[in-house]
């Protein structure tokens, strides 16, 4: 290598002519300058290019070797533009301070004194092979880094800045090209497809989007994304006909049948390759089953007036259906589950039916039940009832209750005493589940219910040891109450002889309420019939209202809330939607026993943690509707 210490210039000129003296033409800087005074009336990088084309000429330079000609006389025009600015463009000054410089000789490539013989090529017209062997002794001579910073270099020098900043940042780290390279790739490999509209419709709905927001996002990434007015066209397709809806200033409502043939055509729309696969008897007997409920809630009053002045607007009371399972039923009995609602107890698919803006009572309630059953009994072929209200949130209830009127061993607190004892001791169970669990027990809410949901419960029953010692129940008790809420709430067929064989010993009391008979006979697992979603949907309500809705009308305002609701509520957008991975704790081995089976089904399962919003009542009574392929 140290041989390789001298490479010069002149040595890779060597490389690719061995004989240079019969090459080369030497030419004076003042006979370059003659010929540029004989281009009279030019600029001077006109006169630059005239005087290469004259040169090329007397080389006989190839066009293809032009650029090579040009980088010859690059340093001789940049100092001729100096020095003849300097002279202020006067021959007679400029001869008179540049005399020296002038007598100096140029020496240019003369191709037309080449020997004759074969052409000698181009390098980027070489094979790989020959590029190899010509580079063989530049690569074996100089070191690897002289050879980058020199190409770094070189490009810039070109005008390729780019390339070198490339260059230097390829080569900065050992694994940086690696990275770079595999970035190109995967770039190269991944083809952005357009969304379609129905696609973009449950992005849009998914992550709440405004039309300001959707269409600045579109305007950036037109390519991917279809404009707002496509999804205004899309948006129409998720609501029923608009003469079966009706909306006042204190009510809105859509007729039962409507929306459930609306309900229906969207899941056949959205199943049609799975419907496609059956026979067309079992096509005749698709069978959609569904739950039914009410509840009511207090609502944000606004400043619009009622035509009638009676009306008020601070009370909501809603009835809605959630469509369950999509079955094919021959004979009354369902022989193929074609879909299964994943989320029984989310807001998903729970559907409006009706929305009366008056406060929830009692005759309320019955009166709404008997306007929903009597649009039902058309649909109606077989109907079980079964109730299944706040199971989670009643265990825990009752056995903090208990744990208060632990110490005095009575079922009612009568004298003044007793009421003292229990009061003293709820005060202490509280503080206590406060300071070692973090749980708000019995806490009353303002305008509904109290602290107690869905979360308390599921932490009072996970650390059983800790609210065994707090409230003063047994703990076994505890852990036979944790087994049946995992068994009830699982969404899985349950072994009803085990249960009516494991419920007693627990509390006869809770075998009473419950009624094993309706674990056996109930078409669907009890979780499935909860009313969670009923009381959410409340808060949903109530954010539609105020950032979904039109403020100067309330006609207009109740018409976009209820358009709300069947949108985010739509069967085709709902199961379109990314489903997000939630952590789900595993079954004990006492509830796996009375489990039918054992192993955790996670389309049945509550992967929807909603927390309770009021303390009403919900109706889950079981709708069967007939649908065939051709409705």
């Amino acid at each position: 290598m140290s041989s390789c210490g001298g490479l010069s210039e002149n040595f890779l000129l060597n490389m690719e002519f061995e004989d240079t003296s019969e090459k080369v033409k030497a030419i004076t800087r003042r006979e370059l300058y003659d010929i540029l005074r004989e281009f009279k009336g030019n600029k001077i990088d006109e006169k630059f290019t005239l005087l290469e084309d004259r040169l090329a000429q007397m080389t006989s330079c190839p066009r293809e070797e032009r650029n090579m000609l040009s980088r010859s006389l690059k340093y001789f025009n940049a100092s001729f533009k100096q020095k003849w600015a300097a002279a202020r463009n006067t021959d007679e000054r400029f001869l008179k301070h540049n005399e020296e410089w002038l007598k100096t000789s140029l020496e240019l490539l003369s191709w037309s004194s080449l020997k004759p013989g074969r052409p000698v090529k181009q390098f980027h017209e070489l094979s790989e092979r020959s590029k190899r062997r010509r580079t063989e002794e530049i690569r074996a001579c100089v070191p690897v880094e002289e050879l980058i910073f020199a190409e770094r270099v070189s490009q810039g020098t070109f005008g390729n800045k780019h390339a070198s900043k490339m260059i230097k940042e390829i080569t900065s780290t050992p694994t940086k090209a690696k990275k770079i390279r595999k970035i190109i790739s995967s770039k190269k490999d991944h083809v952005e497809m357009k969304y379609t509209p129905q696609e973009v419709l449950s992005l849009f709905v998914e992550g709440n989007f405004t039309r300001n927001q959707w269409t600045l996002l579109q305007i950036e990434r037109k390519y991917i994304y279809p404009c707002y007015s496509l999804l205004q066209k899309v948006n129409k397709e998720c609501y029923p006909d608009e003469d079966k809806i009706t909306v006042t200033e204190t009510i809105f409502n859509v007729e039962l049948k409507a929306l459930l043939d609306h309900t229906a055509l969207r899941f056949i729309q959205y199943l049609k390759e799975v419907l496609d696969t059956l026979n067309d008897t079992e096509k005749q007997h698709l069978l959609l089953i569904s739950k039914w409920g009410c509840d009511g809630s207090h609502q944000t009053q606004f400043k619009q007036k009622f035509k009638n002045v009676a009306d008020d607007d601070s009370n909501i009371f809603m009835s809605s259906i959630v469509p369950v399972r999509l079955v094919v039923s021959i004979d009354g009995k369902a022989i193929k589950i074609i879909w299964q609602n994943p989320t029984p107890s989310s807001v998903r698919f729970y559907r409006p039916i009706r929305a009366l803006f008056v406060h929830e009572t009692k005759v309320v309630t019955k009166e709404e039940i008997e306007y929903i059953e009597n649009q039902a009994k058309y649909l109606i072929e077989t109907k079980d009832s079964a109730t299944s209200v706040k199971i989670s949130d009643n265990f825990a209830d009752n056995g903090g209750r208990k744990a208060y009127k632990e110490p005095i061993k009575k079922w009612q607190a009568r004298t003044p005493e007793d009421k003292k004892i229990i009061k003293e001791t709820k005060e202490k169970v509280q503080k206590c589940f406060r300071a070692e669990m973090g749980l708000l027990v019995d806490i009353p809410k303002a305008g509904y219910g109290n602290s107690n949901d869905g979360n308390t419960s599921r932490r009072f029953f996970q650390n059983t040891e800790c609210s065994s010692r707090i409230t003063g129940l047994n703990r076994e008790l505890i852990n036979r109450f944790k087994v049946i809420l995992e068994v009830l709430l699982s969404g899985h067929e349950i072994d009803h002889q085990k249960f009516e064989n494991y419920a007693p010993d627990t509390a006869q009391l809770y075998v009473q309420v419950i009624q094993v008979q309706v674990i056996q006979q109930a078409i669907l697992p009890i979780r499935q019939l909860s009313e969670e979603a009923a009381e959410a949907r409340n808060k949903h309500f109530r954010k539609y209202r105020v950032d979904f809705s039109r403020k100067f009308s309330r006609i207009d305002c109740n018409r976009d809330v209820l358009n709300r609701l069947l949108l985010t509520s739509d069967p085709l957008i709902s199961c379109s939607r990314l489903k997000n991975k939630q952590k789900i704790l595993p079954f004990s081995d006492e509830a796996k026993a009375i489990l039918i089976t054992a192993t955790p089904n996670p389309n049945s399962l509550d992967d929807n943690t909603v927390e309770d919003d009021d303390d009403e009542e919900d109706s889950d009574i079981i709708i069967e509707s007939d649908y065939t392929d051709s409705e």
